[in-house]
């Protein structure tokens, strides 16, 4: 309990009174402060009592509209109070919200009535728990003698989450998978690249590996075992295009496409696998990391992703990007050609030009920055390197033929692809429109999917998708369209 001015007035006041009974030899004098130190305890007295009632009928309620935020985003803290009578002090109330969270004014509010609530706005751009402690309430008395400040009530906490990609979907076809890049076997054996031993064949063994050679030797089938490989080589390459930074700030596709190969990153490390990354925007590769296997290795990789940053501009596309419709390439281009080899109808030869010029139409694909990257890549390959792409679904002719190149000469292609229609401002406003465009891309990853040694996966916020699915989620998973 502190004292008021009026108090410490009144306290001068008797001791002037003490003092001039004494000076004066008056002890009638005393009379003065006796009364008004009487007086100062009776209010006293009266205000505990008050402080104690109110105690007990008043009651101090904290909401948070939500305990969970992202950096930048805002919440409403309201402060309920309520009592059974106006209460019979002077009552203002003061939150208890740390200074990080509370942008704008948080002074005492006054409590005028019985029945009071106020709200306050809550934002951070730091992420971290913060707690809200119960609020403070300044009691007065109405003499304006003594002030005390209690606690009551309950606390709150909000926990602030950096900005960033929310729940990630990694699946296919509307259905989520835990990850993509899987645990695989290591030191067991199997079909592998390096022979380990030598055995009798076995009813139920695969014929092709049968060593003919020591089946000749030793008189009776014998196969060869082959140490499974213990490691993967796999090579990340990122799209950072203009294209991959649609979508609202800290949700866009590079920052879903980020949060993905970091992930793979993290597999990496755990499995030892080598990794390597590179990155490529509108002007061609920005980043070539050949895969390796070290803590110092995996740390600059993370260090570099996380230093993805948009574009200073715009770069368009270089004309001559293949049909999305009819996926024409090179491949079915050399195929019509030798089909119409020899063929001397005027169809054929009114045709054959302009299937000819097939050389010219690889030229154009090598000036679109995600094919040639590819094709940089496809040079230093091995036999036993992993491709993991992940991009959008822009320019579908073009990653097409991209991916048909980056599994040529028996490699393996994970594409993970980031569906646009999950990331255009104003996507969802029309959900049947955006379902149709969804089973657009689903179509063409299905088509990718179809090609030997490739896996097309879709990645993107799982509540857009779960918005567009919605009731068609049957058919979407059964391949029907609706």
């Amino acid at each position: 309990m502190q004292a008021r001015r009026p108090l410490t007035a009144s306290l001068a006041l008797a001791a002037s009174g003490v003092l001039l009974a004494w000076l004066l030899a008056t002890p009638l004098l005393l009379a003065i402060p006796v009364g008004i130190g009487g007086l100062v305890l009776a209010h006293q007295y009266r205000f505990i009592r008050d402080i104690q009632t109110l105690q007990r009928d008043l009651v101090v309620t904290q909401t948070l509209a939500t305990h969970h935020l992202r950096a930048n985003q805002s919440t409403t803290l309201t402060i309920a109070v309520s009592a059974a009578d106006t209460p019979p002090v002077d009552v203002s109330l003061r939150p208890r919200i740390p200074a990080s969270v509370a942008p704008q004014d948080t002074s005492s509010v006054s409590l005028s009535d019985h029945d009071t609530t106020d709200s306050f706005t809550l934002e951070s751009r730091i992420a971290g728990r913060y707690d809200i402690d119960a609020p403070e309430l300044v009691l007065e008395s109405r003499d304006g003698l003594f002030t005390e400040t209690i606690r009551l009530g309950n606390a709150e906490s909000l926990v602030v989450a950096p900005a960033g990609p929310r729940e990630i979907h990694v699946g296919e076809g509307g259905e989520r998978f835990a990850a993509a890049y899987g645990e695989h076997p290591a030191g067991t054996g199997g079909a592998g690249l390096d022979p380990s031993e030598l055995r009798r064949y076995l009813p139920g063994d695969p014929t092709n590996r049968i060593d003919w050679k020591a089946t000749a030797r030793l008189n009776e089938p014998h196969v060869r075992e082959f140490d499974a490989e213990t490691d993967r080589e796999t090579q990340l390459i990122v799209d950072t295009r203009t294209s991959m930074h649609d979508g609202p700030e800290a949700e866009t596709k590079l920052d879903y496409a980020r949060q993905l190969a970091l992930a793979f990153v993290e597999s990496a490390e755990h499995l030892d696998d080598p990794l390597g990354l590179v990155t490529f925007d509108d002007t061609g590769i920005t980043t070539d990391l050949p895969p390796t296997a070290s803590r110092t290795h995996y740390r600059q990789l993370r260090t570099r992703l996380h230093d993805l940053t948009p574009p200073t501009e715009s770069t368009p596309a270089p004309a001559g990007t293949p049909d999305e419709n009819t996926g024409r390439g090179p491949d079915t281009a050399h195929q019509d050609t030798t089909r119409l080899a020899g063929d001397d109808s005027a169809f054929a030869t009114t045709l054959r030009p302009f299937l000819e010029n097939r050389s010219a139409y690889v030229q154009r694909l090598g000036d679109q920055p995600r094919f040639s990257t590819i094709q940089a890549q496809r040079r230093r390959r091995t036999s036993r390197t992993w491709t993991i792409l992940v991009t959008d679904d822009t320019d579908r002719g073009e990653l097409r033929e991209a991916v048909k190149l980056a599994r040529r000469g028996g490699g393996h292609v994970l594409v993970c692809l980031l569906p646009s229609i999950l990331y255009e401002p104003g996507g969802l406003a029309n959900l049947d429109d955006a379902y149709a465009t969804y089973r657009e891309f689903e179509d063409f990853r299905r088509q990718l999917a179809t090609l030997d040694g490739v896996r097309a996966i879709e990645v993107g916020p799982r509540d857009r998708l779960v918005a567009i699915l919605g009731e068609h989620r049957a058919t979407t998973q059964g391949g029907a369209a609706p």
